[in-house]
C-alpha cells in the first residue's frame, strides 16, 4: 500500500473529492486542466440558458459560503 504522505509528488486524476483525504498534508497544490470530458476553465465553454450573474461564470462575482 502506498502512503502519500511519505511521496515526494503525487498526481491525482480527479477534479475535487481527493481534498477531503490528501488536502490536509499536501505542502502544495498544482491543479492541470487536462484533456478529457469536460473542461476545467468554464471560460471555453457556451452557456445560453443560465441566468447570470451566476459564480463561476461571471469572475467579478465573488461567491460567499452561506453560515
Amino acid at each position: 500500500m502506498l502512503d502519500p504522505a511519505k511521496q515526494h509528488f503525487v498526481a491525482i486524476k480527479s477534479r475535487v473529492h481527493w481534498r477531503a483525504d490528501l488536502g490536509e498534508i499536501a505542502r502544495e497544490i498544482v491543479e492541470c486542466a487536462g484533456v478529457g470530458v469536460c473542461t476545467s476553465d468554464y471560460a471555453q465553454l457556451t452557456f445560453r440558458k443560465v441566468r447570470r450573474p451566476v459564480f463561476p461564470l461571471d469572475p467579478e462575482l465573488r461567491w460567499n459560503r452561506p453560515a
